[in-house]
């Protein structure tokens, strides 16, 4: 599609054809509706409002594309336990904070590759300064998140030490 050489059309086509097969192999595999309807949300955010809708147009495309970054983990969790408990949501937060600083890192490292492609990431729009700061404040709530887990009880031995 970058380069013009396969339509939207056939591109939607073929992901489609694609997630049918994995949504297939995931029910087969585990027999659990959770992780089918998040594998679900995260193939429309990512197809239908990260890559058709956002990617191109706006600032705001990388936090939804965190979204759907953030989900397998989740629906590998779910697919095991069978549930979506306290643990998946702390999965979910730390995977989509994480790829925050990620992405704008990545957008700084390959920023005339995202100029050439007119993509608005962050260090774009706001600037590498901005983003700098943006990747520090990512890393702080990363880790609070990924601190939390013993509080929760999600990490340790069984006599509450780390």
């Amino acid at each position: 599609m970058a380069t013009g050489s396969i339509s939207i059309r056939s591109a939607l086509a073929f992901t489609c054809i694609l997630a049918l097969i994995g949504f297939s192999l995931l029910y087969a595999a585990t027999h659990r509706i959770e992780p089918l309807c998040l594998m679900l949300i995260g193939y429309i955010v990512y197809v239908g409002l990260y890559s058709l809708c956002l990617k191109r147009r706006s600032v705001h495309a990388t936090l939804v594309g965190s979204i759907s970054g953030a989900i397998p983990p989740v629906v590998g969790y779910c697919s095991v336990r069978g549930t979506i408990d306290t643990a998946a949501v702390a999965l979910f937060v730390i995977f989509g904070i994480w790829q925050m600083p990620h992405s704008y890192a990545i957008a700084m490292f390959r920023w005339k590759d995202y100029e050439a492609a007119s993509i608005p990431v962050l260090p774009r729009v706001k600037g590498r300064p901005q983003a700098k700061r943006r990747i520090v404040l990512y890393i702080a709530a990363f880790l609070a998140a990924a601190l939390s887990l013993p509080a929760l009880g999600y990490v340790g031995n069984s006599d509450g030490r780390i």
